[in-house]
């Protein structure tokens, strides 16, 4: 009954936190694409969506997901109901819209905090990593709307914006009541979805299943070469971020560990995070936004392309690192 109680509080605390800014966010957008004000968007993105073969409106909710990532799902589920994209448009556009928080993240977290907080050297090449999955997930996304345009879907990747952009309407109180409407209607069946999904993983925490889940991945850091004496950091850096940085910093700076040590830590905590993180808050909001099917399947791509590109980053690091001291 505790674990009940305990995983009933903390889903209510993140709602109270989330779900207003999710559906001011929702009426906001929806009156601005109703009036026209996001049209001069579409002919600003235009070279991206080009080379992704989208239609002209998804450029709004790539714009929107700068601010809000919610609210442009919500975007792009609302043109897949109206049958203005399809599934697999949804899928590239969904990805798409993720590639701002790559990049807002490196001024918002990255400078002001991780690098403080892990020391200079090691906190750059923890910065360098998490602008290198932006910059491949980039260009994985222009090679999939390159194949895509030319495997048959010549028709949106030469589509003229003007012809699907939508004509603005004048703002009154029946245009109002109807975006309430709406909104209150998307907004009702993501809350649903989160409330579910997210006390579900509030559950699996309090039951330790992630605990246990962390504690499995104990052999994969020794095979790794981490030290012994690492294991405790990156552990904890996988529970949390900042008190794992500001472990590692510590030890760092006060020449406990090396330049490498701390580095290599950093990036092995981050890789092994990275899916519990996915699991534990984006599984839930994608869910909410896409449904279960299409909410999946995002998170499936995202967290194949974020292992993928951290490997891989690693490995370049350490072959550079070898080379370097050689």
């Amino acid at each position: 009954m505790e674990l009940i109680l305990s995983a009933a509080v903390k889903t209510l605390l993140m709602a109270a936190r989330t779900l207003p800014v999710v559906f001011i966010s929702l009426i906001v957008i929806e009156i601005l694409i109703r009036n026209g004000r996001l049209n001069s968007i579409y002919f600003f993105f235009m070279p991206l969506l080009k080379r992704t073969g989208l239609p002209a409106e998804t450029s709004a909710s790539f714009i929107t997901a700068i601010g809000s990532p919610l609210a442009a799902g919500a975007m792009l589920k609302k043109f897949h109901n109206e049958g203005k994209i399809t599934s697999p448009e949804l899928l590239l556009a969904a990805q798409t819209n993720s590639l701002p928080g790559y990049f807002k993240g490196i001024f918002t977290r990255f400078i002001p905090v991780m690098i403080p907080i892990l020391g200079m050297k090691p906190g750059i090449i923890y910065t360098l990593s998490f602008f290198f999955v932006g910059i491949l997930k980039f260009f994985l996304i222009l090679a999939a709307g390159s194949v895509r345009c030319r495997i048959g879907y010549q028709g949106t990747c030469n589509a003229e914006i003007k012809n699907e952009l939508p004509s603005g309407q004048h703002i009154d109180l029946s245009m109002l009541t109807n975006v309430i409407r709406e909104s209150m209607s998307q907004f009702t069946r993501i809350a649903k979805m989160m409330f579910i999904a997210v006390f579900a993983v509030n559950m699996a925490e309090g039951a330790g299943i992630l605990l246990n889940l962390q504690e499995l991945l104990r052999p994969a850091l020794n095979f790794a070469g981490i030290r012994e004496d690492m294991i405790l950091p990156v552990l904890a850096y996988v529970g949390n971020a900042t008190a794992g940085g500001l472990v590692i910093g510590t030890l760092y700076r006060g020449g406990t560990i090396g330049f490498y040590t701390a580095a290599i830590s950093a990036l092995a905590g981050n890789l092994i995070s990275f899916p519990l993180y996915l699991f534990k808050f984006s599984f839930a909001r994608n869910m909410a936004v896409y449904g279960p099917k299409l909410g999946s399947i995002h998170v499936v791509i995202t967290l194949i392309i974020g292992i993928a590109a951290r490997l891989i980053f690693i490995m370049l690091f350490i072959i550079f690192f070898k080379f370097y001291m050689a």
